[in-house]
């Protein structure tokens, strides 16, 4: 077959979230519109770097006359093994996502609890008088700021996108937040 007949009948099958974009590109086909042209328009369209990468291969296999069985064979098994390896480097990576949640609690907390002991361990010396809630104010706006950067790290470990990180940062700076209202509470506890 023709590319443009087996993808006009590749249409009639279900492919998901791509069947949208199948139908429309072989309405295109069907209108006249070259295949060439419609898969570059396709690739604009498109963000997943994988779908671009095969859309390209195939559209300059068939450009060249090479578009045959073995070439179609050989772009669907590529695109299966760079899915497997992206499944299995995302199920890798999955607890390192946890390590910034702790990094951001240690953090606050380790931070804290040393201004509290040495504030209390220059009372006792009664030497210096300091103004602990000061420092603790620019100590706790600066870990806000690392736990921020922190999520955008964590965003771009787990998927791969620092936007995606936005989310991270904020849950991040959330349990920064609630870290810095209760370690004092321990720390002060723990005088008793």
């Amino acid at each position: 077959m023709a590319p443009e007949k087996c993808i006009e009948s590749l249409s009639r099958r279900d492919y998901g979230e791509f069947s949208k974009e199948l139908n429309r590109i072989a309405a295109k086909i069907s209108w006249g519109v070259s295949v060439k042209k419609v898969i570059f328009d396709f690739v604009r369209r498109t963000k997943s770097w994988l779908s671009q990468i095969v859309m390209f291969l195939l559209m300059e296999a068939i450009d060249v006359g090479g578009g045959t069985i073995a070439m179609v064979e050989s772009l669907a098994k590529f695109n299966m093994m760079t899915r497997e390896v992206e499944k299995e480097k995302k199920a890798s990576l999955r607890p390192y996502v946890l390590v910034p949640y702790f990094a951001a609690v240690l953090l606050v907390a380790t931070t804290l609890m040393t201004l509290a002991f040495t504030s209390k361990t220059i009372e006792i010396g009664g030497t210096i008088q300091i103004d602990l809630t000061s420092i603790t104010t620019l100590f706790t706006s600066s870990i806000m700021v690392h736990c921020y950067l922190i999520g955008l790290v964590a965003g771009k470990i787990s998927e791969e996108s620092v936007a995606a990180g936005f989310k991270h940062s904020v849950l991040l700076v959330l349990i920064a937040i609630i870290a810095a209202k209760f370690t004092p509470m321990l720390v002060g506890s723990g005088q008793k």
